[in-house]
């Protein structure tokens, strides 16, 4: 039988069981987790067999494999334990068969580095860990204590990641798949364009603002470039923007989608459960700097269009995502529903619901609203939304189930902490050498991570010590300024070093052990601000492990971008990396300033502050306000922007300097404007 006669629908009513088996083990089934995470392993193994492998054999020997190692751990398991944990030949060969098909898939849709990385990690615990001298020397593990623990264990590829994978990241990918399938993406899209289409840089702006939009329910960048810059990247070309820079804006502006809230890919998840913070304290203090990216990539094309005099509002052509035609005006107006179902979803999140309650009730009101519109889902589409949405989860699925196994591996033999030491030698107690370090760290595993595995690995070994940093930094703040609750006096008795005048308050503290570093930050910062500081440290990590989708000479964004733009790959690519600079400055922002960790006074206060200098900045540096400005006013804007960023406590001089700049602005557009009266008349 011809196999590409049988894949097709094969795959969708397995996509369609899929979603249906999740739903069923999210909101109405109660079994152990790792059986609930065995499931999702074979279903989305199998899924990704039938996807990924080309000859029939093969997709359905590894599917046949993967559910029999799955079916195996939920029926053995009791055995196992009954019998002490003792191996016996089907534990040594379905464990096996497990690891074995979990890194085949792994390679099949991802690539090599990672299955490579999980072994060499895994023969450093049984093999060759007990060869290796200084502080890396590990004694070694059993075999079969190793497969024990990344098999049967809730702590390997079954554990926390894979629990997290099959609850609130494929809900949260169901979600954006039926918004897709119920016409959310070309409403977003309309929306974007209107709102944009009156602003110089039009076209720019509307792939911004539509990435933006889309990215903040899809997730996924490569997903966000492929599904907007298909009709965002020609609009640019045709106003007038270069190949390269087009794909660039589109790649600078789905790479934002994974720190947009309210999905942030499986970011949020994953920060949720290494912090222990509610999920919705996250996605709220990941919003504004989310923004500041936003409004950072929009400078950018704002300027490159006022520099080239091109995409002028009233000499736009908007044939590819047209407007003011009945047909799309009717659309923006009456596409109220797909802003609703987002709004239940947020709503749900603020009163206090689980994001996964929340999730379904949005998912729920999604089908329920489309009823009493002009495009009701039906059968065959609530059908499609359930199969795209496993679809689109199985690179996701299989990547969190196998990245469990170096989690496992990293937590086994102690390389975390042996990691966090160095990485605090290395620094030498600068916070702002501990974030280059990251940055490098997440820049060279990007070159063949995805950006969640990027984040996974370099979280767990370095997020203690950058959150320890963060804390040091706020303490020593705290106590300089004498806005604390305990005297000075103890202070100075729980730091001999600082009382006696030898060292530094900041060299102090970090030279104190442990334990007096742990009890003088809960003496002086407040519970919530130790756990912003931690919030701070995971999203500084996650904002720089983006980084490889827009930095030369990894950068599958900026490849996707740039195959749709039809310009040079390499130029795409420092194009996008330019465009994206907001990845470095901002997680700046939030290790130093109250961004992250300030009330909301303080947070709102520094965001104004960030916008004027990010604007500034890049005024400076592209030589563009309302026209093209001279080198003394670049280098004015340059010094305005950089203390208007500067993290330290200078408040009156940042209103100062925001008002010069705004009273500068209005100066210019006004300027600017009888400029343009004048032109037209002539």
């Amino acid at each position: 039988m011809n196999n590409e006669n049988i894949t097709p629908p094969v795959v969708y009513w397995l996509a369609v069981f899929t979603s249906l088996v999740h739903i069923a083990l999210n909101y109405f089934a109660i079994i152990p987790e790792n059986w609930a995470a065995a499931t999702h392993f074979a279903l989305f193994g199998s899924l990704g067999a039938l996807l990924y492998f080309k000859e029939l054999w093969l997709k359905i020997s590894v599917s046949v494999g993967i559910i029999a190692s799955a079916v195996y751990l939920i029926f053995a398991e009791d055995a196992l334990y009954e019998r002490g944990q003792a191996f016996i030949t089907t534990d040594w060969l379905f464990s096996a068969v497990a690891i074995t098909l979990a890194l085949t898939l792994m390679f099949k849709t991802i690539g090599w580095f990672i299955p490579t990385l999980i072994v060499v990690f895994l023969t450093y615990i049984t093999v060759w860990g007990e060869y290796v001298t200084g502080v890396f020397n590990f004694p070694g593990l059993s075999w079969e204590t190793m497969l024990f623990r990344s098999y049967f264990s809730t702590d390997g590829m079954f554990g926390t990641i894979a629990q997290l994978s099959w609850t609130f990241v494929f809900m949260f990918v169901l979600f954006g798949a039926f918004l897709q399938v119920s016409g959310a993406g070309d409403y977003l899209l309309k929306v974007a364009a209107k709102l944009a289409s009156r602003l110089r840089g039009g076209s720019g702006l509307v792939s911004v603002l539509a990435s933006g939009l889309m990215g903040s329910v899809s997730g996924s960048a490569i997903a966000n470039t492929a599904a907007t810059g298909v009709i965002t990247i020609p609009s640019m070309k045709k106003a007038g923007y270069s190949p390269e820079f087009a794909g660039g804006v589109e790649a600078a502006a789905s790479t934002g989608g994974q720190l947009m809230p309210p999905v942030m890919g499986a970011g949020a998840f994953i920060m949720a459960s290494y912090t222990q913070l509610p999920y919705l304290t996250i996605v709220t203090a990941a919003l504004l700097p989310a923004l500041l990216y936003y409004l950072t990539v929009g400078f950018f094309v704002r300027a490159y269009a006022i520099k080239r005099n091109i995409d002028i509002p009233n000499k736009l052509e908007t044939n590819k995502v047209d407007t003011a035609a009945p047909e799309n005006e009717h659309k923006v107006k009456n596409g109220w529903r797909h802003l609703v179902s987002i709004g239940i979803l947020v709503a749900c999140l603020i009163a206090g619901f689980t994001p996964l309650y929340a999730v379904g009730m949005a998912i729920v009101s999604i089908i329920v609203l489309s009823w009493i519109s002009e495009q009701p889902m039906k059968l065959k589409e609530i059908g499609n939304a359930l199969a795209e949405g496993s679809k689109g989860m199985v690179v996701t699925a299989i990547l969190l189930i196998t990245i469990g196994l170096m989690v496992n591996a990293i937590t086994t033999t102690g390389l975390g902490s042996t990691f966090s030491l160095m990485a605090i030698e290395w620094a030498n107690g600068s916070l702002l050498i501990l974030i280059a370090l990251i940055a490098v760290a997440s820049l060279i595993l990007g070159a063949g991570l995805p950006v969640t595995a990027s984040y996974i690995i370099v979280a767990t070994l370095l997020a203690p010590v950058l959150s320890d940093l963060i804390s040091l930094q706020v303490t020593a703040e705290i106590i300089n300024s004498g806005a604390m609750s305990v005297s000075k006096d103890f202070i100075q008795t729980l730091l001999p070093a600082f009382a006696d005048g030898t060292m530094p308050l900041s060299d102090a503290i970090l030279a104190a052990p442990s334990e007096i570093r742990t009890m003088l930050y809960d003496m002086v910062l407040s519970p919530e601000i130790l756990a912003s500081s931690l919030l701070a440290a995971h999203l500084v990590i996650f904002w720089l492990s983006q980084d490889s989708n827009v930095t030369p000479p990894v950068c599958l964004v900026a490849y996707t971008a740039a195959g749709i733009a039809k310009g040079d790959h390499t130029k795409t690519a420092f194009c996008a990396w330019k465009l994206a600079k907001g990845l470095y400055i901002v997680p700046l922002l939030m290790a130093y300033t109250g961004l992250v960790m300030g009330d909301t006074e303080a947070r709102m206060l520094t965001f104004v502050f960030s916008v004027i200098g990010l604007f500034c900045i890049i005024a400076a540096w592209e030589g563009v306000v309302m026209t093209v400005i001279n080198r003394i006013h670049r280098v004015i804007l340059g010094i305005i922007g950089s203390v208007l960023l500067w993290p330290f406590d200078i408040l009156e001089i940042k209103i100062v300097l925001a008002l010069l700049f705004s009273i500068y602005l209005l100066s210019s557009t006004i300027q600017f404007n009888k400029q343009s009266a004048s032109s037209e008349l002539v």
